[in-house]
């Protein structure tokens, strides 16, 4: 619902907050979590959210054979959650 996808956008910014190490990087991040975001609502649901850190990890050096579970996917939620509300 409206409050996942708003948990979601706060994702973004933890993502990218927390991952970026260039510009070039916030820049995939961006450009990725735009294009998962299929309904252009801001956010992502848990679906688009598994969608959007699987090609990322799968885009990363390195990582190209990893899966994103599901567990980690709430991870992120949680994570952004938190962070939304400090």
């Amino acid at each position: 619902g409206a409050a996942a996808r708003q948990d979601t956008a706060a994702c973004k910014r933890v993502l990218t907050m927390r991952v970026v190490a260039s510009p070039q990087e916030e820049a995939k991040i961006n450009a990725l979590f735009d294009e998962k975001d299929l309904d252009k609502s801001g956010g992502l649901d848990a679906a688009q959210m598994k969608d959007f850190m699987q090609e990322y990890v799968r885009t990363t050096p390195g990582n190209e054979e990893k899966l994103v579970s599901d567990a980690e996917v709430k991870c992120v939620f949680f994570t952004s959650h938190v962070t939304a509300w400090h």
